[in-house]
């Protein structure tokens, strides 16, 4: 009777689909599990191969959180480029407005300008509105812990809407400068856990007008 050798191996899973957090948090209890067994201190291949891991270990944490800072960097330049985009295409709006009024209603006036008109029936002159928007909210967003959403009903024909933030409820005077957007929601990430947020929103609509400012609106980013 033959009798089967066994080959014992030790265990040290890394699954294949896990990724570079997951890699590194796995590698890194597995090799503190290691170092505590009492064999490894005289056990100079596998102290070569765990301080090699290590190193490995330390690079890869080090690439993770470089694309950590480049994606809340870009983050950041996605937003200010597109509070940009919205400010552009107020002072645009501001520009047009500007030149039909210095035409004074004269087509060839107003031809001269760009080399093309627009003709419509002029509504009756009404003053733009200048109330504060309507149904302000101001809530957190469950699925991303310290992201934040400001956001007012749509009102049709707005050129934008204004939204500042600050954490003084009672002077909002001392706000930042408020972040113009084209849309009438405006989202903020990575905020601080705990903190007190504050918002108000206010309405751009044509001629550049702005209306009041809605109530301040208060929460605690969860």
């Amino acid at each position: 009777m033959t009798t089967q050798a066994q080959t014992v191996k030790v265990e040290l899973p890394l699954p294949a689909k896990a990724n570079a957090r997951m890699m590194i948090q796995i590698c890194t209890a597995q090799s503190t599990l290691i170092k505590q067994c009492p064999a490894y201190p005289t056990t100079a291949p596998v102290q070569t191969v765990v301080t090699d891991m290590d190193g490995t270990v330390t690079t890869l944490q080090g690439t993770v959180s470089e694309i950590d800072q480049v994606r809340a960097k870009l983050s950041t330049l996605e937003k200010t480029r597109n509070t940009q985009m919205a400010t552009v295409r107020i002072k645009h709006g501001a520009v047009g407005t500007a030149l039909t009024s210095a035409s004074n209603n004269d087509p060839n006036a107003a031809k001269a300008w760009t080399g093309a008109t627009q003709t419509r029936t002029k509504a009756a002159q009404v003053p733009a509105s200048t109330g504060a928007p309507l149904n302000p909210a101001f809530n957190g967003i469950k699925r991303h812990p310290g992201s934040v959403r400001a956001e007012c009903e749509k009102e049709a024909g707005a050129v934008g809407y204004l939204f500042q933030f600050g954490t003084d409820p009672n002077h909002p005077e001392t706000w930042p400068v408020p972040l113009v957007s084209h849309g009438h929601t405006f989202t903020l990430r990575n905020q601080t856990i705990g903190q007190v947020l504050c918002v108000r929103i206010a309405v751009v609509r044509h001629g550049s007008v702005q209306g009041a400012w809605s109530s301040v609106l208060s929460l605690i980013v969860r």
